[in-house]
């Protein structure tokens, strides 16, 4: 995302200083990036999988400082 001009805020080795000022400004010390669910098929027994992992208490703080919340 970054060589596109969309670093990830919190991301320590691809910020720019534009990133790292809102990183700063909203309090970010982490990686906002999440993936909620990821499904997959096994190779080994040929099923379908699917993970859902919660939204990380920190990253949730962010969301409701910038006016969003988990359902986006």
């Amino acid at each position: 995302l970054h060589a596109i001009g969309h670093p990830i805020l919190g991301d320590p080795s691809y910020f720019t200083a534009q990133s790292q000022k809102i990183a700063a400004k909203l309090d970010i010390h982490n990686v906002c990036l999440h993936s909620r669910q990821i499904q997959f098929n096994s190779p080994a027994d040929g099923k379908t999988y699917t993970v859902t992992a919660p939204i990380a208490a920190d990253f949730m703080k962010v969301l409701k400082n910038i006016g969003m919340d988990e359902s986006v």
